[in-house]
């Protein structure tokens, strides 16, 4: 079976994804975390977000490597949670190394929309109005743009 979003418990074996979000405390993330990422490990930032999140899912999209006689993985997942009632998606490819023969955590790439890019530079309310009337763009285009 290959690695699935570090569903491996720390002795090797295959975690239940259900499971592995019933105990993703940040204790558990903290012990599956390779050195690198345990050196950088925000403790009371995590419990805080942990303590805060309802997961309500796991989706694996891809795999590659991670086989239990292979010494790294990557993962691509979109794990589901929820903060205050209002869903969310994680989507992420992860990296994984066996240390000591355990698989850990050790580095992940964020994925997501990319920010929105302006094609001309943003005007500023005090700025001249574009339309050359010599208003400042707030006093003039900036209620129509509005609607």
């Amino acid at each position: 079976m290959n690695i699935r979003a570090a569903c491996f418990d720390l002795d090797g074996t295959l975690v239940d994804t259900e499971l592995l979000w019933a105990r993703a405390t940040f204790d558990y993330l903290y012990e599956t975390s390779g050195p690198r990422v345990q050196k950088d490990f925000d403790a009371p930032s995590t419990k805080n977000w942990s303590q805060s999140s309802l997961w309500t899912g796991l989706e694996i999209v891809k795999e590659h490597k991670g086989a239990p006689n292979d010494d790294v993985g990557v993962v691509e997942f979109i794990a589901h949670y929820t903060v205050k009632e209002k869903p969310f998606d994680h989507h992420e490819i992860a990296s994984f190394e066996k240390h000591n023969g355990n698989w850990v955590f050790v580095d992940g790439r964020i994925l997501g929309t990319d920010p929105v890019r302006r094609d001309a530079p943003k005007i500023g309310r005090n700025d001249p109005c574009p339309c050359n009337s010599g208003k400042k763009y707030k006093k003039c285009c900036a209620g129509k743009a509005a609607e």
